[in-house]
């Protein structure tokens, strides 16, 4: 009987305690204080809400609701003595105390009490020295040009992790751009610094998030510069990195122009499949009505290559030609078959008059054949077993040979567009 009373009175004590606990007023909430070199705590405040948001990308560093477009923000996170509200998408400066505010669920920053004795200073130091984020010491050989190439593979190697290349870009991305506008650094360098940026943009949306718009312009400006040097490997890199944040860049990047210059300065078949692929994706974007694109950051005149030419026919149709073209390369696989057709039905939906050469109907009319006679094919074998995701394409694919292509009433009567 005893037991049980000393029971009953340890948990009574135990709920007066967390009812206490809860009665915290949220100044007095403990400070959850992260070094600014935490790895994983980047600055960008990447949250589940932060899709409903966009960075202006007019040069403003505003940050703006995708509904409405006038709610708005700074980029920049402007701290002060007292906690303040961490807003959506919002890089914070380095060297603040942050923490979760529990009572308002959210995440807050403010300047660091400097009225800290030199002991606690020195401690809070101390600390914060382990804390250093793991590639600090990889660019204070770059700053002193030690190992250079070395230390580059290196940071290469680390910035296909999402949480590393991430911090790699929130934490030196304008180091990065500064070596590659440095004449004195040699070409090799200048390559694997752009491999290292294109490393740590490479299926990785926050720290895609996180480069910043006048470091993507860059890249697009630089791009005439080195077609005259003659810097291929160099504007290899530069596709790669625009695969990843074309749709970032500003009306003042001549986006559109300079790609169409480095198309017809290339030679390389692997370079114009890439920027056929960029243009197509801005040109999907532009028209994307799915929530999770990020086609508020177009102006269609700026980032469409038909809207761009809607003036020029003829480089409207030769670059429908140049499409028509480069989709029957035999390399290409349903991922780039499918963002080029969709590509081309925006061209005859802007034009219908543009009509393919005589190559493009021969293969569509095969492919489309092919795929007709695989859909019959697969009838018989149960859905478990199918492809059901190539098969939705065959279909879309015969669907558009007829009515973009072709005849509208024979995709209805001669394929099997009603079964799956």
């Amino acid at each position: 009987m005893r037991s049980m009373l000393n029971n009953f009175l340890f948990l009574l004590s135990l709920i007066t305690n967390l009812a206490s606990t809860q009665t915290l007023s949220p100044d007095k909430l403990p400070a959850i204080v992260l070094s600014e070199n935490d790895v994983s705590q980047p600055e960008m405040n990447i949250k589940k809400d932060d899709s409903d948001w966009y960075i202006l990308p007019d040069g403003s560093n505003l940050v703006c609701d995708k509904k409405t477009s006038t709610i708005c923000h700074p980029f920049e996170f402007e701290p002060e003595s007292d906690w303040k509200e961490i807003l959506p998408l919002q890089v914070i400066p380095t060297g603040l105390d942050i923490r979760m505010n529990i009572y308002k669920g959210l995440k807050e920053a403010k300047l660091r009490d400097l009225n800290l004795s030199e002991e606690e200073i020195n401690e809070d130091e101390s600390e914060n020295l382990a804390d250093l984020h793991e590639f600090s010491t990889f660019f204070e050989k770059l700053i002193k040009d030690e190992t250079v190439e070395e230390t580059l593979e290196d940071l290469i190697d680390y910035s296909h992790d999402l949480m590393h290349g991430s911090k790699i870009i929130q934490k030196e991305q304008n180091f990065i751009v500064s070596k590659l506008k440095d004449t004195t650094v040699n070409d090799k360098a200048k390559d694997l610094y752009l491999r290292l940026i294109t490393s740590c943009l490479r299926n990785n949306p926050p720290a895609k998030e996180m480069l910043f718009i006048k470091n993507v312009d860059f890249i697009i400006n630089i791009i005439p510069t080195w077609i005259n040097q003659d810097k291929q490997l160099l504007l290899k890199r530069c596709i790669n990195i625009l695969q990843n944040v074309a749709y970032k860049s500003t009306a003042n990047s001549n986006l559109i122009d300079n790609l169409e210059l480095l198309y017809s300065s290339t030679s390389f078949i692997e370079n114009k499949v890439k920027i056929l692929e960029i243009l197509s994706d801005l040109e999907l974007l532009c028209t994307s009505d799915e929530e999770d694109q990020v086609n508020f950051h177009f102006n269609p005149h700026h980032k469409s290559i038909v809207k761009r030419n809607e003036d020029n026919k003829v480089n409207l149709k030769a670059w429908f030609n140049e499409y028509c073209d480069k989709i029957q390369l035999e390399f290409l696989d349903d991922f780039y078959l499918s963002k080029f057709l969709k590509t081309l039905v925006k061209f005859k939906e802007f034009d219908n008059d543009l009509k393919p050469k005589t190559d493009f109907m021969k293969w569509i009319a095969e492919q489309s054949m092919s795929r007709f006679n695989e859909l019959e094919e697969n009838k018989n074998i149960d859905l478990v077993s199918r492809d059901v995701e190539k098969e939705l394409f065959n279909k879309e694919f015969i669907k558009i040979r007829h009515e973009v292509f072709g005849n509208k009433m024979a995709s209805r009567i001669k394929t099997p567009l009603d079964e799956l």
